[in-house]
């Protein structure tokens, strides 16, 4: 299995543009993690890729995209990291170095984004400004479409479930973003970098 480290070192790097504020989008902004690490609650990505995620909400007419995260820099970084790494340590005091290499890519990614500009990172990566979270789909009915919650284990991979509710959202999800460009974290259904 790829570390966080090694799956976005292996990327495409980004094109990078500017980062623009969601607000300034239809999509729905989620801002409650934002608001657990950062003391400015944004939404931000790449322009190109914000432009390139409205047009794939569009080509689902009457669904709306939840965006959770958009650019995170080192500073947000930091502080997952280091809220990752408490908690973890309580939860799993034998192997909590394990987890949190599994969960945030450990010293070395924290390090890395540290010391790689934006316009360096792989597009997958938060810290290039062209990785985005997902979180959900509502309807014209104001609706959210169940698309199986993010629970970081084998569930969460895009194309785990083969039938059902939840593939149909997934994959309705899926080949909106697919179709211009973005690309699928392979154990996160939710996170999608523009590779373009």
């Amino acid at each position: 299995m790829l570390s966080i480290c090694q799956l976005f070192e292996n990327n495409q790097k980004s094109n990078f543009d500017y980062l623009v504020d969601l607000k300034n989008y239809p999509f729905i902004l989620d801002y409650s993690e934002v608001k657990m690490f950062s003391s400015q609650p944004t939404i931000e990505l790449n322009k190109k890729a914000a432009d390139s995620l409205l047009s794939a909400q569009k080509n689902i007419r009457d669904y709306k995209f939840i965006i959770t995260w958009g650019y995170r820099g080192y500073k947000e970084q930091y502080h997952i990291f280091h809220f990752m790494k408490a908690k973890l340590k309580k939860s799993y005091p034998n192997n909590w170095e394990e987890k949190l290499d599994i969960y945030t890519g450990g010293q070395s990614f924290l390090d890395y984004i540290k010391n790689t500009p934006k316009s360096k990172q792989s597009c997958m990566s938060h810290a290039s400004g062209n990785a985005v979270d997902i979180t959900g789909i509502i309807n014209n009915k104001n609706q959210q479409l169940n698309l199986g919650g993010q629970k970081n284990n084998e569930r969460d991979a895009i194309d785990y479930y083969k039938s059902g509710q939840i593939y149909n959202n997934r994959k309705l999800l899926m080949e909106s973003l697919i179709s211009i460009g973005f690309r699928n974290h392979p154990k996160e259904w939710w996170h999608w970098g523009y590779c373009q």
